[in-house]
């Protein structure tokens, strides 16, 4: 996966509680007792008690000063940006209020959690992608596995979980991924075919020119869940690139659909609101499985929320564990990855071409499965985007691209058992895996690495 630098972004107490309203509009004494925190975005996540109107919701906001950006209704939840206003809503109407916190995509870390990079060396003689202008991607000479495409003996993963084998029984016919991401590029050859109607929450996806992390301008500015970084239309190939179709590659599922869900701008880089509102949109839109290759440190009421929702839906919910290389409750007293962590969660792990752990994934008590992550060939936009990628197809590493692998095949499991739960889904992804380390659990992989043939009796 493209994980880039773990934000955490919560800064200092307020000083003094009660009646009085805090800098940021809302009073923070125990009935709002999450509201301690200011937010460097100048955005918060309300959720009003049970009880009061729309009406009273919308007149304790003018009265503190501060602007709706967004009603997550299911949730009960409001986004909210302050002008710092002094007035204060009544305590007794909220039941918290919270900073709508940064995630990201996080960086790439080694083993001891310094940045590495994710992307390899790869340019396949004879390959030709897209242009920005909009070719097509010409192939290769056709190669092996039962299917016509080109660079299918590259994809080691596939081999890894033994997808090919699991095909014999379904491709994921019928079944939606919403991937909730950078966006997808929605003309790629290669998944096309395979998108269904998706969204953005990104309201601007224009970086700033010289800015201090090197932001570019990119050509896109409010055309929905257009990919301007690279991450999500990487993470849909390996769950969902077409098969047999003589271009690029395939993916775990190459028969499901994708929904694209831009939730992270450009660089990656999103607040917790945006994915609670993709994940609501997703569920409500008809996606059974929700990627998200994305997390942030701690955590918020608002998202843990989101992600019941999904549950309490019948959509399965796949995240990646995080690339600091670590265990985050041992490291600096840090928070485990929201929502890796969360239970019903499926949380994935990475590992590599041998077989081993990837030096760079996290590890915890609360680890699912683990699946191919480094060394991951998929898509890429067809077009220059904020990262330095290959048009067409290249290769990137991280925790981002062992979570898809799940989630294709979970695809593959609900489509040959539609019948299922969603925990009957997470459960049959668990005890079907491949031990690699230790037999039965242990806090690296999981139950072991992901295996599509077993999952789907194949």
């Amino acid at each position: 996966m493209r994980f880039r630098t773990l934000l955490v972004a919560l800064a200092a107490l307020l000083a003094g509680c009660g009646t009085q309203g805090s800098p940021f509009g809302f009073a923070t004494d125990s009935a709002a007792s999450s509201a301690t925190q200011l937010s460097t975005t100048g955005r918060y996540l309300v959720h009003f008690g049970a009880g009061v109107s729309p009406a009273a919701q919308d007149a304790a906001l003018a009265a503190a000063g501060d602007t709706l950006v967004r009603d997550i209704s299911p949730l009960g939840v409001q986004i909210v940006s302050s002008n710092q206003a002094d007035a204060g809503i009544a305590a007794q109407l909220v039941d918290y209020v919270e900073p709508d916190a940064p995630v990201s995509a996080p960086a790439l870390c080694d083993g001891n959690g310094q940045p590495v990079p994710v992307r390899s060396s790869w340019s396949p003689a004879g390959l030709t992608t897209a242009s920005a202008s909009g070719g097509g991607v010409q192939s290769l000479e056709t190669t092996a596995a039962g299917v016509n495409d080109p660079l299918i003996a590259d994809q080691w993963g596939l081999s890894a979980i033994h997808a090919q084998q699991a095909w014999g029984q379904t491709m994921g016919d019928g079944v939606i991924v919403a991937v909730i991401d950078t966006g997808v590029d929605l003309s790629h050859p290669d998944l096309a075919g395979n998108l269904v109607s998706g969204i953005s929450f990104v309201n601007s996806v224009q970086g700033a020119s010289g800015s201090s992390d090197g932001d570019q301008v990119v050509p896109f500015h409010n055309v929905g869940p257009v990919d301007d970084n690279g991450h999500g239309t990487h993470v849909s190939g390996i769950i969902a690139a077409e098969a047999d179709n003589g271009i690029g590659g395939a993916g775990v599922a190459p028969h499901c659909k994708i929904m694209p869900v831009k939730v992270l701008a450009y660089n990656t880089k999103g607040l917790e609101g945006d994915v609670a509102s993709g994940i609501v949109w997703a569920v409500d839109h008809g996606a059974r499985i929700l990627n998200l290759s994305l997390g942030g440190e701690g955590g918020s009421q608002t998202l843990a929320r989101a992600v019941a929702y999904a549950e309490a839906h019948g959509a399965l919910v796949v995240a990646a564990m995080g690339n600091d290389g670590q265990n985050p409750t041992l490291h600096d007293g840090a928070d485990a990855e929201f929502p890796a962590s969360l239970p019903g969660v499926v949380a994935v792990g990475a590992t590599t071409a041998d077989g081993q752990v990837a030096a760079y994934s996290d590890h915890g008590s609360w680890i699912s499965v683990a699946a191919p992550g480094s060394g991951i060939l998929s898509t890429t936009p067809t077009y220059p985007v904020f990262e330095d990628l290959q048009p067409g197809y290249d290769i990137l590493s991280g925790t981002s691209m062992a979570t898809p692998f799940v989630s294709g095949t979970a695809a593959l499991i609900w489509s040959k058992y539609p019948s299922l739960t969603a925990d009957q889904v997470r459960q049959r992804l668990l005890h079907s895996a491949t031990d690699l380390l230790f037999p039965g659990f242990d806090d690296f992989t999981g139950w072991g690495q992901v295996n599509a043939a077993a999952a789907v009796g194949a």
